[in-house]
Order: structure tokens, then C-alpha cells, then sequence
């Protein structure tokens, strides 16, 4: 970088400035060498169940229709549909609990329906 300084009119005298830079310390760590090792995880055995042993054909009787319902209780479950008299379902009883059959229809609906008005086949 130049700077100009002004002695006279006529003369003029450059000076230089330069900046010195201390070079800079840079500290070095050496980090441990860890050595590790390689273990293979057996994958674990999935259970598989028997599908056939859990489930069961049904028909919905003593009734004109049945709701199914989201969640196996009258309080706080929603209708997901309604099922007429004499309609095959399939009956899950992995799923059902103790006043509810967790039923499936043949067009795919799922859900909880009132096991005194399901007659097992």
C-alpha cells in the first residue's frame, strides 16, 4: 500500500508502509486412533402366526343392521358402517376384545361390531 505525502508543491515523497505479519500458531492434536469393530447383528426372527388359527367366519343376525365402529365401544366411537342382517363377515379375534368382534367385510370395511349380534359359522 503507498501513501503520499506532501513535502513541497514541487516535491513530492512516497512512502511505503508494510505491514509485517507474525505467522500464526496452529496448534496440532492428534487424536487417538480407535480402532473398532465390525459386529453382525443376527436379523431377528419375525413371529409369524398363523392367520387361519385367529380367524373365523360370521354372519350378523338378531338385528335388521349392525353398526361397525372404529373403536370397540358404544361411547366415543365413530360408525364406519353399517352392516345389514345376513351379511358374511370375517372375524378377527386376535383384534377382539370382550363385547367386540373385530370383523372385516368383503368390501374391504374394518372395524368392531357387538358379538350379540354375530353368529359365528
Amino acid at each position: 500500500m503507498a501513501t503520499k505525502k506532501k513535502v513541497t508543491e514541487e516535491q513530492v515523497v512516497e512512502t511505503e508502509v508494510v505491514k509485517e505479519e507474525k505467522p500464526k500458531k496452529k496448534k496440532v492434536t492428534e487424536e487417538p486412533v480407535v480402532e473398532t469393530e465390525v459386529v453382525k447383528e443376527e436379523k431377528s426372527k419375525k413371529k409369524t402366526i398363523d392367520v387361519e388359527k385367529y380367524t373365523y367366519l360370521g354372519e350378523v343376525v338378531n338385528c335388521g343392521s349392525l353398526f361397525m365402529r372404529d373403536y370397540p365401544s358404544k361411547n366415543g366411537s365413530k360408525i364406519v358402517t353399517v352392516i345389514k342382517a345376513g351379511t358374511k363377515v370375517t372375524i378377527d379375534h386376535e383384534r377382539s376384545t370382550v363385547g367386540y368382534f373385530y370383523v372385516k367385510l368383503p368390501n374391504g370395511f374394518e372395524g368392531y361390531c357387538d358379538k350379540s349380534y354375530i353368529e359365528m359359522k
